[in-house]
């Protein structure tokens, strides 16, 4: 987008010496160091204090990891808006994209770019080496939402969380009527739903939109995970304790902080968040493979038969959870079930070596030899036929 030369930059290219001081003398305009900062001072509007509790203030405090200068250019960011949205009790749709324009448009002018790594709203409002910013699409709805709740603008921020792949963000304008508009501010114009939903293969139905305290809750998460090198469990735990009292239902929360207390050996308090998660999520078979494993590991060995006996209702013709019930069954003492959880996994999907390693290796100990070594025999066959069909794939 081409900038918009400010009143000092006009000037300088189309007025003289003489007149750029005669104004300056005056008083009606002032060059500054930075010609950008330069307006008609009878055109100034009186800089808006913003709120301590702004909820953009909020998440920086969340972060803590901002300085004053970020600090300093957040409240930058929402004067520019305020000198240039005028607040109304009712829009139209024209009206409501012309206001989403125009925070899109001081982010432009701003010099703002797209990079995925930069979710932190601190971050987003740090300088760069270069002489850029940067946001993601967290980052910039938090701009967005710092200056809707300074100007009273209908907005919510939208999650998406798709299965194995990032997640989203994106901001929702709300009318009366109870109709909204969605708007992508990482691209600066308004999407449908049915386009998200093609793109991340959920129903609008899945889709999270957030209060005020749901976005705190969502920082507390983010910060919990998205710092590298963090391997402090118990401030983990913290973080998601914080996230999970701002939104107790998410059951993104508690998933994350059952493995976290997992990790830390707190099995007790693991095995209730998982009965959180199943209780808010019954129907997503993964939950039973988590608290299965963390059973396991927390020597609860009936208790991840049981899980694993749920996930197989769930998915009766996955070879590889009959597979992994019996190490639970062999763990417990349950030798003859493990071997029939095995015999089972083999029936279902015969071509792969490790289910004959782990058979034969039961079979030992339950005695049968003559077993083991027939197991043994055919786990070297499928590997052979394995190395073979590599060797060929390079010939060719």
């Amino acid at each position: 987008m081409k900038k918009i030369p400010t009143l000092w930059q006009y000037l300088k290219l189309t007025a003289g010496a003489a007149l750029l001081s005669t104004l300056a003398s005056c008083g009606i305009i002032k060059n500054h160091n930075s010609i950008d900062d330069v307006v008609l001072n009878s055109q100034r509007p009186a800089q808006t204090t913003v709120s301590e509790n702004n909820i953009g203030h909020r998440i920086l405090d969340i972060e803590n990891t901002a300085r004053d200068r970020e600090r300093e250019y957040l409240d930058h960011l929402i004067n520019l808006a305020c000198k240039r949205i005028k607040p109304r009790k009712h829009y139209t749709k024209k009206q409501a994209i012309n206001v989403l324009k125009r925070i899109h448009n001081i982010l432009e002018e701003e010099n703002y770019d797209y990079l995925e790594a930069f979710g932190f709203l601190s971050k987003a409002l740090e300088l760069q080496s270069n002489s850029q910013r940067y946001n993601n699409c967290q980052s910039c709805s938090f701009i967005y939402l710092a200056i809707a709740e300074e100007l009273g603008l209908p907005l919510n921020a939208v999650s998406i969380r798709p299965k194995n792949r990032t997640g989203h963000m994106f901001i929702r304008f709300y009318f009366e009527n109870g109709n909204y508009l969605n708007w992508e501010t990482t691209t600066g114009e308004k999407v449908p739903d049915k386009e998200y939903e093609h793109n991340y293969k959920l129903s609008s139905d899945e889709f999270k939109i957030r209060n005020t305290e749901q976005v705190l809750g969502g920082v507390y998460y983010y910060c919990a995970f998205g710092k590298k090198g963090n391997r402090d469990s118990k401030r983990t735990i913290d973080f998601l304790t914080k996230a999970i009292r701002r939104d107790p239902n998410d059951v993104f929360y508690y998933r994350a902080r059952a493995r976290a207390r997992v990790e830390a050996g707190d099995f007790e308090d693991a095995f209730k968040d998982y009965a959180k998660v199943i209780e808010l999520d019954p129907a997503d078979s993964s939950n039973y493979v988590s608290r299965a494993i963390a059973r396991g590991k927390g020597g609860d060995l009936k208790g991840a038969v049981d899980d694993w006996t749920k996930v197989i209702k769930f998915e009766p013709t996955d070879s590889i959870n009959y597979f992994l019930r019996s190490f639970a069954k062999h763990d417990s003492g349950d030798l003859k079930g493990a071997i029939e959880d095995l015999n089972k996994a083999i029936r279902l999907n015969s071509t792969r070596p490790g289910y004959y390693y782990i058979r034969a290796k039961f079979r030992e100990k339950a005695g049968d030899v003559e077993g083991a070594n027939a197991d043994h025999a055919k786990k070297t066959m499928l590997l052979q036929i394995g190395r073979n069909q590599y060797c060929c794939s390079l010939a060719h």
